[in-house]
């Protein structure tokens, strides 16, 4: 990893923005996950062939708008409106 040097994720059609906003919190959530297991020892694993398959496969942008009004609804509960 090289410090300092950011991210850069990208969303598509209507809800780009919040497409784009939602994959970066989850791509921060993901390295925080890593790294704590990396400190611990530990090392993802790949998963299966059999577990690839029993997942449901949503489309992103169903799984990314449900989860930026989740984040809009806890702005909201904070007091941190974004309208």
């Amino acid at each position: 990893m090289l410090a300092g040097h950011g991210i850069a994720t990208v969303g598509s059609g209507e809800h780009a923005v919040e497409q784009a906003v939602v994959r970066a919190l989850n791509l921060d959530a993901l390295a925080r996950v890593n790294v704590e297991q990396a400190l611990l020892g530990g090392r993802a694993s790949d998963l299966d062939d059999e577990d690839i398959a029993e997942l449901p496969d949503l489309g992103s942008s169903f799984n990314d708008l449900n989860l930026w009004r989740h984040h809009v609804a806890r702005l909201r509960l904070a007091g941190l409106d974004l309208d």
